[in-house]
C-alpha cells in the first residue's frame, strides 16, 4: 500500500480526533472540575479539522503542480 501525503494527513486527523474525543470523555467524567481536559479536547478537535482540511487542499492542488523538469513518468 502506497502512503501518500493525503493519506498520512487523514490518518493524523483521525487519530487526533480520537484523542480529542477521549479528552472530551475525560472532561465529562470529571464533572467540569478539570478545565484542562475540556481545553485540550477543543484544541485537538480543531487540529483534527485543520489536518483534514489540509489533506483536502493537497488533493485539490496536486493536479495543478507540474512535474519537476527532467522528471520521468511514474
Amino acid at each position: 500500500m502506497k502512503i501518500t501525503q493525503k493519506s498520512a494527513l487523514e490518518g493524523i486527523a483521525f487519530q487526533t480526533n480520537l484523542l480529542g474525543l477521549s479528552a472530551s470523555v475525560e472532561a465529562a467524567s470529571e464533572g467540569g472540575n478539570e478545565a484542562g481536559f475540556a481545553t485540550a479536547a477543543a484544541e485537538l478537535q480543531h487540529l483534527a479539522r485543520a489536518a483534514k482540511k489540509t489533506a483536502s487542499l493537497l488533493e485539490e492542488s496536486a493536479p495543478q503542480v507540474p512535474p519537476p523538469a527532467g522528471a520521468s513518468g511514474p
